[in-house]
């Protein structure tokens, strides 16, 4: 009698194989994502190096009370040294919106937003300002005391938004410059003598004609009505003879005949009432007004 043995049954999933070590020759990831790896550490430490703190209140204070130097040689156009080499040094840690922030700053005590300007902002009412170039809101002319002095606060604003850094001590800072002023144009001598002496024309022509005027008041005041109050327009005409002359009678050829011209007699200085001649026979004719 034959013994069979009977098969064993098998399961039908396979067994999950265990993960096998990485061979020792592995190879190292591809370069392109070597690179993304070391760009994107960089970015990252960049970034932690470069957030600046916020600016301490003393600051804005500080800034706030310039320009301490105060000396009627001095205006924003020319700041004393001092006061500009404390304002950029300041100024160059700020960002944008902290610099915006310095000007609402000063407006609030009543300054020009320009940090270097001793003078006090502009006051306009209303919304809207009517201007020779358009129309602009109070609001912002308000934020200075002249449109020359907000030119050269926007020009520091201009600088820090589109920064150029520079090394200093060690560290890359910001570069900022104040607005570039422009000087007077020097006169020459002879044109300030040109000036001298057209002034001292002008000043002589005046003078001249405040006289008249003064001698012309005084005619008036006085009732003197000659030619410094009034002109007297003349007019002289020929005089036209309606009837002929007649020759002179015979009695009277004798006497008066000195006394015709062209058939003419002349009566003036001679009295009327009796033929004889007056002692005014010579004086010379007169207009009466």
């Amino acid at each position: 009698m034959s013994t069979t043995s009977t098969p064993v049954p098998r399961g039908i999933l396979k067994k999950a194989a265990a993960a096998a070590p990485p061979p020792a020759n592995a190879t190292p990831p591809p370069r392109e994502q070597q690179i993304t790896l070391h760009q994107a550490q960089q970015l990252q430490r960049r970034l932690e190096e470069e957030i600046k703190p916020a600016v301490p209140i003393e600051t804005f204070e500080r800034l706030s009370q310039l320009p301490r130097v105060r000396r009627p040689s001095l205006s924003a156009a020319r700041p004393s040294p001092e006061d500009a080499r404390e304002f950029l040094n300041a100024v160059q840690d700020f960002l944008p919106r902290e610099y915006s922030d310095l000007i609402e700053e000063r407006n609030c005590l009543g300054s020009c937003g320009y940090a270097l300007c001793p003078r006090p902002r502009r006051r306009y009412e209303g919304e809207w300002k009517v201007l020779k170039t358009g129309i602009a809101k109070t609001a912002d002319l308000n934020m200075w005391c002249s449109d020359e002095c907000a030119r050269r606060a926007l020009y520091i604003k201009v600088q820090l938004d589109n920064p150029s850094y520079i090394r200093k001590n060690g560290q890359m800072v910001i570069k900022l410059e104040l607005k570039e002023e422009q000087a007077p144009i020097p006169q020459k001598p002879k044109d300030k003598v040109e000036k001298l002496v057209k002034k001292r024309e002008q000043l002589e022509i005046d003078k001249k004609k405040q006289t008249t005027q003064d001698a012309a008041a005084l005619a008036a005041e006085r009732g003197d009505v000659g030619r410094l109050a009034r002109q007297v327009e003349v007019t002289i005409r020929e005089r036209s003879n309606v009837a002929p002359a007649k020759a002179p009678e015979p009695e009277q050829q004798d006497a008066n005949m000195h006394l015709f011209i062209e058939g003419h007699k002349m009566t003036f200085g001679i009295d009327k009432d009796s033929n004889e001649d007056s002692d005014d026979d010579y004086l010379p004719a007169t207009i009466r007004m």
